[in-house]
């Protein structure tokens, strides 16, 4: 009879059950049963520093090497009782998947011996509270919340979803419209610099002028239309830049290159 040739994985560490179980798959499809034969297939395939943990089995006269060699590997890597609850309470979080990928997961490290309901409020409890609130009421089955939560999460802002799991740096927490805020407060600010720059009112109603072309410079050339915005009323543009000097404190802009020109003598001093 020719020899079966049959290709098993490399070791799984983190989960020797699940790799024994496809081992033993593979000599269920290629009808291997003999002990000795499976123990011959595992010995061939496992990396050297791991047959180092069965040396003594391997030496040995056993007629069950194959199931000896099993029972140790699993007793040396498969994850305790403790150290299994722990990771369930604490060491897994909904991150990137979906509520039912967590589930599934919980489910998985939990195995058998861990009840349904344990496993729904170590759920639950992972989940985001714009979820959670929704779900907790409910009483159906897990695999149906399950549904539930991915369609809720499939409506629920990402930022919400992922600030149960970790929380964002400083770029990622920043909103475009947030962003926006700024360099509009940063505009006024600019404002507030060529406002400071003259003294009396006569000359800040000669010179509120936005010049919407940097390259163009006040007084030294002829502006056209279209490049500036002429602020008829003074005390409307004070009383925003009043308020804008207030917003600016408030958040802390840094001072501009606009800003610069003036730091010496006026706007920082006054700010």
């Amino acid at each position: 009879m020719s020899a079966v040739s049959i290709k098993i994985p490399p070791f799984w560490t983190d989960r020797p059950e699940i790799w024994f179980y496809q081992v033993e798959a593979q000599f269920q499809i290629s009808r291997i049963s003999l002990e000795e034969t499976k123990f011959h297939y595992l010995v061939s395939q496992l990396e050297p520093k791991y047959v180092e943990n069965i040396w003594d089995i391997v030496n040995s006269k056993s007629a069950t090497k194959y199931t000896d060699s099993k029972n140790r590997l699993l007793s040396l890597f498969k994850e305790s009782e403790n150290l299994r609850i722990k990771r369930l309470l604490t060491g897994i979080e909904l991150g990137d998947m979906k509520p039912s990928q967590l589930l599934q997961k919980l489910k998985t490290v939990a195995t058998s011996d861990i009840s349904d309901n344990l496993i729904k409020t170590l759920w639950l409890e992972k989940l985001p509270e714009s979820i959670k609130n929704i779900l907790v009421v409910s009483d159906e089955n897990l695999s149906k919340l399950a549904v539930m939560a991915d369609k809720i999460s499939d409506m629920t802002p990402r930022t919400e979803i992922v600030a149960t799991g970790k929380s964002l740096d400083c770029g990622e927490a920043t909103s475009s419209r947030d962003q926006l805020l700024l360099d509009r407060i940063q505009s006024l600010e600019e404002q507030i610099c060529v406002n400071s720059a003259f003294s009396t009112n006569q000359e800040r109603k000669n010179a509120i002028v936005f010049i919407l072309n940097p390259e163009v410079v006040l007084g030294n050339v002829s502006t056209p239309k279209e490049n500036i915005v002429i602020f008829t009323s003074i005390s409307v543009l004070d009383a925003n830049l009043k308020s804008a000097a207030r917003l600016v404190h408030g958040i802390g802009i840094r001072k501009t290159s606009v800003c610069s020109k003036y730091c010496d003598k006026f706007c920082c001093r006054r700010l």
